[in-house]
């Protein structure tokens, strides 16, 4: 999980972090990557906590100590339709890669609207087109031809397009949104290994590759692996990735 997300975390937050000494929430926090990051932002003197419906998700976060430049992270497990803070808390609120995954979406804008002070701000990413990140583009070929058409509808990318992500934000009541377009280069150890990761931390493509017989798995991991073979680099894989990073203020 570091290897994919904690670059693009990185990378939003140099555009737009919190302050020393101010509240944070991250959304869908995961194994705690984005939470930790703005524990170090806003220092001892601020307040963090991470929400993730994923009880294994926040076991691992719960087992990496906390910095002593960093501010304490209170874990909770909760779903973000329904966020365990008060009304106006926090000051600045993330959600990494986290938002097409709700069930309803709206409702967790709403919750993130209703959780921030006047004058906070939020910061996602969102997953840009398929196009554009060839790794997943690899994979969904491959679970079309192994496993059918619909299990190549990957999820993260339901929602790529910044007017339907501006829809979303401006329907919540976020003001003064911007939403940049950007691209990473993600060092990866292998094809293989690339899958593993993505498998780990999605459900749907967990489940689909579940239905292959170990040869069928095998050549599974062949297919992705010629497909990418293009961005082979010194040691590693060099995958081209793509990101919307959305900043918005609440009035």
């Amino acid at each position: 999980m570091p290897g994919v997300f904690a670059p693009w975390a990185r990378l939003a937050l140099s555009l737009r972090a919190p302050k020393p000494g101010q509240s944070a929430l991250d959304v869908a926090c995961g194994t705690g990557i984005g939470a930790r990051l703005l524990a170090l932002a806003v220092g001892p003197g601020g307040h963090v906590a991470g929400v993730d419906s994923d009880e294994g998700m926040l076991a691992v976060a719960r087992s990496v100590p906390d910095g002593a430049a960093a501010a304490p992270i209170v874990w909770h497990q909760s779903s973000a339709q329904i966020l365990p803070l008060e009304k106006a808390s926090v000051d600045f609120v993330t959600c990494f890669e986290g938002i097409q995954f709700f069930r309803d979406r709206a409702k967790a804008m709403s919750e993130m609207r209703r959780v921030l002070r006047p004058g906070g701000a939020v910061l996602f990413t969102i997953w840009g087109p398929l196009s554009r990140n060839p790794g997943h583009a690899a994979i969904a070929e491959a679970l079309k031809h192994f496993v059918g058409v619909e299990a190549a509808n990957l999820t993260p990318y339901s929602m790529t397009e910044p007017k339907d992500i501006r829809g979303l934000f401006l329907g919540a009541g976020f003001t003064e949104l911007a939403i940049e377009t950007s691209e990473l280069i993600l060092p990866v150890p292998s094809a293989k290994d690339f899958i593993d990761w993505m498998a780990a931390g999605a459900f749907s493509t967990r489940h689909n590759l579940a239905k292959l017989d170990p040869a069928k798995l095998v050549e599974f991991y062949a297919m992705v692996a010629e497909r990418l073979a293009q961005y082979a680099q010194a040691g590693d894989i060099g995958l081209p990735t793509c990101r919307n990073i959305c900043i918005a203020e609440a009035p």
